[in-house]
């Protein structure tokens, strides 16, 4: 009987791609079992498998619709109702019509049937059997579990998204889900891997010093996987292993203390009116000399920390320290709510972002200028130039008037 658990277990998976462990306890048993009748149930496929679906579904690891409009979505060939689907992206009338006659399910004229976690499982499952893509000369094509086994893993990402996007963080979920990830070493002969944890619990196997164990809680007791079975250890018997990557290895974005923050930085004008954040975050990175594009950013951020009916889930700014220190490995605070003169002992100095609830927008902060008790702030304001959203300068009543606010503030040389 499969296992989907052979090589990592749900709470792995959930610690390395971000994704909700109820979601990974679900979902990954299905797709396991889709590839598996495939023939692809082999570590390379499933690695580069799960570190796709986190990205592809926003880390929620559940079918996701293609956020937006039927607007946005007119361009697709057969109209909007072909919008993407699925654990991986399902688009245009003629990709449901080919996953149709491979899988027998009736997605043309149902297309939400994609959204079935089973049907969305199977869909993954026969797109990875079935694309393929030239190599980086033209001399030959490839299929996704060749480039798995190549460890390829931009060419793996290019096959599934067309480009890049999430590049980085695909690399890194790979890495992380590599053999040597999240073991820990046995530090003493004879130590006892009990069914609880208890001292009085059954001895289920002796660990031998120097054995590694992939850890599977974080406790005073450590549950662990070791030679085929699952228990607990005492903690003060397991170390690091050698084998484990390094924090910094890990960080492979982050930036040095020695950055320079530009507050000339031109700012990110916002094409959609639910982007404030993602732009003024762009603006934060570029003003370090961070390169980032448009794509890169939405697709960091959105779903999972700005959705286009809403913009920012959360007011406060968590998402954006979150994103800035998952994706791109850069600290930062929040501050909420944030006066006026919490705002101006930042401004100019380091790069700055901050969020109006009555506002609802978010903009980046270039520096201040007038005498004292008549201070301005001024912006890098993603919202152009109109009266609600364009201010390119907030006096002490605006701010007032649109706030409480929230602030985003990134510490130089800290």
């Amino acid at each position: 009987m499969l296992d989907p658990w052979q090589w990592w277990s749900a709470e792995t998976i959930a610690r390395v791609t971000g994704c909700p462990i109820e979601n990974v306890r679900d979902y990954w048993p299905l797709i396991a079992d889709a590839l598996n009748r495939r023939g692809l149930w082999e570590r390379p496929n499933a690695r580069g498998v799960l570190a796709t679906v986190a990205i592809e579904t926003a880390r929620t690891f559940t079918p996701l619709h293609e956020y937006g409009t039927p607007a946005d979505w007119a361009h697709y060939s057969g109209g909007p109702q072909y919008a993407g689907r699925g654990f991986v992206q399902l688009t245009h009338d003629y990709g449901y019509r080919s996953a149709e006659l491979a899988l027998g399910i009736d997605l043309v004229a149902d297309p939400d049937r994609a959204m079935e976690p089973a049907v969305a499982a199977d869909i993954l499952a026969w797109f990875w059997d079935s694309k393929l893509i030239p190599s980086k000369d033209g001399s030959r094509v490839w299929s996704l579990p060749e480039l798995c086994r190549e460890g390829d893993t931009e060419w793996i990402r290019r096959a599934v998204q067309g480009g890049t996007a999430g590049l980085d963080r695909f690399r890194q979920m790979w890495r992380n889900l590599g053999d040597g990830v999240a073991q820990l070493r046995v530090t003493e002969d004879g130590v006892r891997l009990r069914e609880r944890p208890d001292l009085q619990a059954p001895i289920l196997y002796y660990a031998h010093a120097g054995e590694t164990v992939e850890p599977v809680t974080d406790h005073a007791w450590r549950q662990v996987r070791i030679n085929g079975r699952t228990g607990w250890i005492a903690a003060k018997y397991l170390e690091a292993s050698s084998s484990t990557p390094s924090n910094e290895s890990q960080k492979e974005e982050a930036p040095s203390r020695g950055l320079h923050f530009d507050p000339t930085t031109p700012t990110e004008s916002q094409i959609q009116n639910w982007t404030c954040a993602i732009r003024s975050t762009m603006w934060l990175l570029k003003s370090l000399g961070i390169a980032v594009t448009p794509e890169e950013a939405q697709d960091a951020m959105s779903p999972r920390y700005v959705r286009s009916d809403v913009g920012l889930l959360d007011a406060s700014g968590a998402g954006i320290v979150e994103v800035l220190r998952d994706r791109w490995g850069v600290g930062a605070y929040k501050r909420s709510p944030a006066s006026f003169d919490d705002v101006l002992a930042m401004a100019g100095r380091v790069p700055v972002a901050m969020g109006g609830r009555a506002w609802n927008h978010w903009t980046a902060v270039r520096g201040w200028d007038g005498p004292p008790g008549m201070e301005r702030l001024l912006l890098a304001n993603p919202g152009g130039t109109g009266p609600r959203y364009g201010q390119q300068t907030l006096n002490r009543q605006q701010f007032a008037d649109l706030g409480p606010f929230s602030m985003v503030v990134i510490p130089l040389g800290a």
